[in-house]
């Protein structure tokens, strides 16, 4: 898989290779940017959540938040040393005061002749008291659509669990896991843990900063793309930042 994988990242036209990392052919004579990008971006991320955690505190009936993120794991590409810039435009809804919906665009991926998006639902089942934070669970789907050729698609499922503590200024500190499902063509799976602050900068606006152990359980190396941040040899860490705009005020 591996050697598949520098081949597809290192030669042009390393069809074979390209379908050996994302499990998809392609077709013979195209040399696939889009595939090719994919490789790379799936091989850095370990095929991980893009952006901030979706189930963090919640928002409440009738609240809102459009949120702007970009960030990754800290990879080694042409020797810059930076977390993958990956940008994704999210919009999240409080249905009710613990069931919150979401949706995310992935915004570089129209560049490469793709759509991306992901979609889910989070809810909250402990309220925090004292020491005893908020629990909140989110589960939804990464989708991949190409634009030309075959229209091929891929569907990737996704689970995460936050805890998080509302702060009296209205600040958010939240820690969890998530964790990624490819259902074909073989089953594969990764979990990251992430820990990560959110910061008001007016009634409106917030920032978000997170950082999280991008595959924790797989080797850091020998791989196409090498994570420059391992724990243990294990994984790499990576940054997120956003920026959210809320409608309807702060967290409560």
């Amino acid at each position: 898989m591996e050697e598949a994988a520098r081949s597809a990242l290192t030669r042009p036209g390393a069809s074979q290779g390209i379908a050996a990392v994302t499990g998809r052919p392609v077709r013979p004579g195209i040399e696939s940017p889009v595939w090719l990008f994919v490789a790379v971006v799936m091989l850095a991320s370990c095929l991980c959540r893009c952006g901030t955690a979706v189930s963090m505190w919640p928002l409440r009936r009738g609240q809102s938040v459009v949120a702007f993120e970009a960030g990754g794991p800290v990879v080694n590409v042409f020797g810059i040393q930076s977390p993958v810039p990956y940008p994704v435009a999210r919009f999240r809804y409080g249905v009710t005061d613990r069931l919150n919906v979401y949706a995310g665009a992935h915004l570089l991926m129209p560049a490469f002749g793709d759509a991306a998006m992901d979609a889910g639902v989070s809810y909250h089942f402990l309220d925090q008291a004292g020491w005893r934070p908020c629990l909140g669970v989110g589960a939804g789907a990464i989708g991949l659509v190409e634009f030309d050729g075959e229209g091929s698609t891929v569907l990737l499922p996704q689970l995460e669990l936050t805890a998080s503590y509302l702060r009296p200024n209205h600040s958010l500190s939240y820690f969890g896991i998530h964790t990624l499902y490819q259902l074909r063509p073989r089953f594969y799976m990764t979990y990251s843990p992430y820990v990560g602050h959110n910061f008001w900068l007016g009634r409106k606006l917030s920032v978000d900063f997170e950082m999280k152990w991008y595959a924790a359980y797989e080797r850091a190396k020998p791989r196409a793309v090498t994570y420059s941040l391992p724990i243990a040899n294990h994984g790499g860490l990576g940054l997120v930042a956003g920026i959210n705009y809320h409608i309807g005020g702060w967290y409560r």
